[in-house]
């Protein structure tokens, strides 16, 4: 059996069940059979620390094609970069219509959840899973009127939350966007108002307003000339 070969200009070598190939200095695809099917990975170095960061794509049908679009997607990836803030909102506010109706729903979804999908990379939030997606194309694209009263949020984890692990090199307006975040965790987090009586539901909820708490303290004093940018004001006071 062969261990190398050469396809869409690059020198794939075997690796365990797949192939894999060096596309830059920063950058590898990784092939691997899932069912009938052929996975795509790719592995992107960041530039702030030493690790990497993976990206999952949609299945192929044939190994040949996982390849080209594994190809395909880094050397994007690599000429633009992230998306920034806006056009980020954007694509998800696109693609999960039916989860993320308000601005509310976008941040417990991106910030506040654990599910592993989203990421800092390079100052920006990226999804490691991008070309997933979830629409009911009968619904209208968000952000739709919140009536900003108390609502449950997922169970923040300070470990694995996206807002819990805003870096060093964060962009301005990402910056802005995990500050309004825990500004709605901070603010909004609560069962009062709803039918939820489970007391572990409650401490949770009780939990995410003094994380959010935490959160806001911890980016006010890394990042003081952008949380105190002219935008803090129209989003209210929080108790603390």
């Amino acid at each position: 059996m062969e261990d190398t070969k050469r396809a869409e200009g690059y020198n794939w070598r075997k690796w365990d069940n797949g192939w894999a190939a060096v596309i830059n200095d920063r950058a590898d695809v990784l092939i691997r059979p899932e069912g009938n099917k052929f996975r795509t990975c790719v592995f992107v170095e960041r530039s702030s620390i030493s690790d990497s960061i993976r990206f999952n794509l949609s299945l192929c049908t044939t190994r040949e094609h996982a390849m080209e679009h594994g190809v395909a997607w880094i050397e994007s990836f690599s000429k633009n970069g992230p998306l920034s803030a806006y056009e980020f909102q954007q694509d998800v506010f696109s693609k999960w219509r039916t989860r993320c109706r308000t601005r509310a729903d976008f941040f417990n979804h991106v910030f506040f959840s654990v599910t592993g999908v989203y990421d800092w990379f390079d100052g920006s939030i990226v999804c490691t899973n991008p070309e997933d997606c979830d629409t009911d194309k009968n619904l209208p694209v968000g952000p739709i009127d919140d009536s900003n009263e108390p609502r449950l949020f997922s169970h923040v984890s300070e470990r694995f939350s996206v807002v819990c692990r805003v870096p060093n090199d964060a962009e301005f307006e990402w910056i802005k966007l995990a500050y309004e975040a825990a500004h709605q965790l901070a603010s909004r987090s609560a069962t009062y108002g709803t039918t939820i009586q489970n007391i572990s539901e409650i401490r949770a909820q009780e939990t995410n307003r003094a994380i959010g708490l935490k959160i806001l303290s911890d980016l006010e004093r890394r990042f003081p000339t952008v949380c105190f940018h002219d935008d803090r004001a129209q989003m209210g006071s929080v108790e603390r």
